[in-house]
């Protein structure tokens, strides 16, 4: 009832009771939408898997005082396992588009846009281009978001030849520039502009590792602002998180609890997260390699530290996407770039054991500190990236760990022994069964 009275306080600027609206002198069926209950599950600080139960004993003492309340309530699925259901409740749910409703969609959409189209100045997304990306183009929301990005003159087709990692790299960049450029007072261009673009787009990864290294689909404001101090740099100046909230592709939940509002983020789609993971990686690895090999091999030692920091928490192979996106953004650079990346990933497996840590990133705790689980989720992703960037040609032991092929096997029994200990038990058998399915064994 107070949630109630506060939405229509603030949507008649207090004018209106909800005893008067609900008027329990006439017949009228008074129809209450509640739309949003899984931003309250995400951004509360509360337990409140009983909400719908609150709801039912609402509407019970509205009947008690003759107001018949029917009551919507509205929650995406990624989250309604985590609420309790009344019995007797009718549940529906929305489908995705059917492929006609995709085509019906689309010449609506080429309807609306019929003066840009005709112009030159806005290019239509045809239904053979969505359905290169098919799985994203009968979600409603994402189509409107291929659609977006096809409307601008310089994005590439959706051809079936462009992986899905090259889409959504020209997705971000995109949506990220017409942001970026939005912002800034004085005008961006040639580097300086790629620069503000990639820095935006690496705290949009930041975000992403924030819910993939503590195990949700969902970050709070404060575990995003923690993350992105922690991880130093640019980044430690951000005074807050909301601006990742600000970006077409990311869902802003909100709740308000004793005067305070607390926010939480997700991607509009799963993938989206994944694929800032594997970006942010990858583009570390080059870092590392390019340090490495700057005409100073074999000399000094490979600075990994920020490599561990945001590889130690969950192994890669619990989401699979997170490999296929890397894979894909590994194999778009030059062949000498790669070679060298292999490389540093051999040298890393096979030294990360003894290796001594710097303090620098030790404020960057998603979840409690576990040596033994960092160092196994650690080589385990290393394992995953160096065996997943060699595919489809044929992996041997020495190959991942090096040396003799009875100090490989050393090495690699030794590891199954770390993996077993140090991961939870999915994760270990999904790597470990991976793992051993994609070697020969010497």
């Amino acid at each position: 009832m107070k949630q109630v009275q506060t939405a229509l306080d603030l949507a008649t600027n207090s004018r209106v009771l909800w005893t008067d609206l609900a008027d329990s002198s006439t017949d009228t069926l008074t129809v209450l939408l509640l739309d949003g209950l899984h931003e309250l599950l995400q951004a509360s600080l509360r337990d409140r898997s009983n909400y719908l139960h609150e709801v039912a004993d609402f509407q019970w003492i509205e009947a008690q005082q003759g107001r018949q309340v029917a009551v919507i309530v509205t929650c995406r699925t990624v989250v309604i396992d985590r609420v309790s259901l009344v019995d007797g409740t009718v549940v529906v749910k929305l489908e995705a588009f059917s492929h006609d409703q995709v085509a019906g969609w689309l010449e609506r959409w080429r309807a609306a846009n019929a003066a840009g189209v005709g112009s030159g100045a806005v290019r239509a997304l045809t239904f053979d281009e969505a359905m290169h990306q098919a799985d994203l183009a009968v979600q409603p929301l994402l189509l409107l978001m291929l659609a977006l990005n096809a409307a601008d003159p310089t994005s590439r087709l959706l051809d079936a030849g462009l992986s899905r990692a090259a889409l959504y790299d020209q997705i971000f960049n995109t949506f990220v520039r017409r942001e970026v450029l939005k912002r800034t007072e004085r005008p961006l261009r040639g580097r300086a502009l790629d620069a503000a673009v990639e820095s935006q787009v690496i705290r949009l990864a930041i975000a992403g590792m924030a819910m993939f290294n503590r195990g949700r689909l969902s970050a709070s404001e404060s575990e995003i602002r923690a993350d992105l101090g922690a991880l130093g740099g640019e980044f430690a100046r951000d005074a807050g998180a909301r601006v990742v909230g600000e970006f077409f592709f990311v869902h802003t939940a909100k709740a308000s609890f004793a005067n305070h509002a607390y926010r939480s983020y997700e991607f509009l789609h799963a993938n989206f997260g994944e694929y800032l993971v594997a970006h942010f990686v990858v583009l570390e690895l080059r870092k590392v390699a390019e340090a490495s090999f700057g005409g100073k091999w074999p000399f000094g030692e490979i600075a990994d530290e920020l490599l561990y920091a945001v590889l130690s928490h969950h192994a890669w192979r619990r989401r699979r996407s997170i490999v296929e996106f890397a894979v894909g953004l590994f194999g778009e650079l030059p062949a000498d770039e790669r070679a060298n990346i292999q490389t540093v990933l051999r040298i890393l497996i096979s030294t990360y054991r003894a290796k001594e840590r710097s303090s620098r990133f030790n404020g960057y705790t998603p979840v409690p500190r576990d040596t033994i689980r960092q160092h196994a989720t650690y080589s385990a992703n290393l394992v995953t990236m160096a065996v997943s960037f060699t595919a489809p040609d044929p992996v041997r032991l020495v190959d991942v760990f090096g040396g003799e092929p009875h100090e490989a096997l050393r090495a690699w029994r030794s590891t199954l022994s770390l993996w077993r200990s140090g991961l939870d038990g999915n994760a270990w058998q999904l790597v470990a069964g991976w793992f051993i399915a994609s070697i020969a064994r010497l």
